[in-house]
């Protein structure tokens, strides 16, 4: 926005915007229903279910090789593989089941016409600096800019003082004590 903005004081257009302010408002809307969120218990559930048939495996063959002599690593692997058929078997329908109801009190909360109470923001304000005449000036959107008074003599005066950085060779102008790219100071 300062790309094109002019100085109300001097009519230099070497202004940066300082701050863009604004302001937060609440607004009731509709409730919407998205299918992803219902995808997302689904997807829950089914990792819920297949972590718990692991589990609950693991404990069982642990148990068991305490009683018969043999390798708990190796029980353990042949358990938990022969249980991940049975335990992907419970856990699709139950992510379809909590998918699908997540889903449905979406709908009807759409279809009801439920409100929601939503935050958002909007640019209300801007406030600019001028490099040339260190004038600070705030812009309120919805108000007229300011009058631009153009002042040739106070941007001649800023140009001629323009300087050249020792450490990085970028030219700056006559307001600026370090340079703009570097930040080296003014020789």
């Amino acid at each position: 926005m300062a790309d094109y903005v002019q100085c109300p004081n001097c009519g230099g257009y070497k202004v940066n915007l300082l701050e863009t302010i604004t302001e937060t408002y609440k607004q009731k809307e509709k409730y919407r229903a998205y299918g992803c969120f219902s995808w997302f218990a689904g997807a829950l559930g089914f990792i819920l279910v297949m972590a718990t048939c692991l589990t609950i495996t693991s404990v069982i063959d642990a148990i068991l090789s305490l009683f018969i002599n043999g390798n708990l690593s190796t029980n353990i692997v042949i358990c938990s593989s022969l249980a991940i058929i049975p335990s992907a078997l419970l856990a699709i329908p139950v992510a379809i089941f909590m998918g699908k109801r997540d889903r449905k009190k979406s709908l009807e909360r759409e279809q009801k016409g439920e409100l929601v109470e939503v935050s958002r923001e909007r640019v209300v304000g801007y406030k600019y600096y001028c490099n040339i005449c260190g004038h600070r000036w705030r812009w309120d959107v919805g108000t007229q800019l300011p009058t631009v008074t153009v002042r040739p003599d106070l941007i001649k005066k800023v140009e001629s003082q323009r300087w050249y950085c020792v450490a990085c060779g970028n030219s700056n102008d006559g307001t600026r004590t370090t340079c703009y790219v570097c930040g080296y100071p003014k020789p």
